[in-house]
């Protein structure tokens, strides 16, 4: 017998009674066993279960920066994990504790790019195993932005309520930059604001929202306003 990793516990063995000739091998990684009988050979792979049953899923799909991404996280039933780290490539890294079975975590990517995320079980003696996915995040798109005023139809000095609507991929909102499409401006820090008009016309109402991290987002509609 021979392989080309680990040690065999004997390379050359006489069968037994059967006919059976038996060794035993040792080896940390996939190994090819070769056996020669009488100047034929035959082969066989040999592949190693993980010991703590550690694997890692993440989306099948590529994500837009600013979006959660949701990576599985299992251990094998029987294994004494007492504890499992993720590092998700981008300089972060959480700890799951002593995981047991499966579990969902989420990360947020703020960068676009290809990212190596590893997952990593350490058994109560110390052992430790290691998997790996990858997973595409795509540059950040804009948040959408809906403007709603309380009336599209508002008459001359009357009070309106507009509301910006933001739906995306969106992380913390700094401010609300207001054009009222009448040569008046206004900067709020939340999504309403109250507005009259002093004369007739269709005025259009645009917002910029401005996030800490990524694009900012653009919405606008129009008023007509009526005497």
């Amino acid at each position: 017998f021979s392989t080309n990793a680990g040690r065999l516990s004997a390379t050359s063995v006489n069968t037994d009674d059967s006919g059976v000739a038996r060794t035993s091998l040792n080896t940390t990684r996939e190994a090819t066993v070769t056996a020669n009988v009488a100047g034929k050979t035959a082969e066989i792979t040999i592949g190693l279960n993980p010991r703590t049953g550690i694997s890692i899923t993440g989306p099948t799909n590529s994500i837009s920066a600013g979006l959660p991404a949701s990576f599985t996280v299992s251990v094998g039933g029987e294994a004494n994990v007492r504890d499992v780290t993720v590092d998700f490539g981008d300089g972060r890294v959480q700890s799951l504790g002593a995981l047991s079975g499966s579990t969902t975590v989420q990360h947020t990517y703020v960068a676009p790019g290809t990212y190596t995320v590893t997952a990593t079980a350490t058994e109560a003696t110390g052992f430790t195993e290691q998997v790996a996915t990858s997973v595409t995040i795509l540059p950040a798109q804009p948040p959408g932005v809906v403007i709603t005023p309380s009336t599209t139809s508002p008459t001359v000095n009357q009070i309106i309520t507009i509301t910006a609507t933001v739906s995306g991929a969106t992380s913390t909102i700094l401010e609300y930059q207001w054009d009222f499409g009448d040569g008046t401006t206004a900067t709020t820090t939340g999504p309403q604001i109250t507005k009259s008009y002093g004369s007739v016309g269709t005025k259009v109402i645009r917002v910029t929202v401005v996030q800490a991290i990524g694009p900012s987002g653009q919405g606008q509609t129009t008023v007509d306003v009526r005497q």
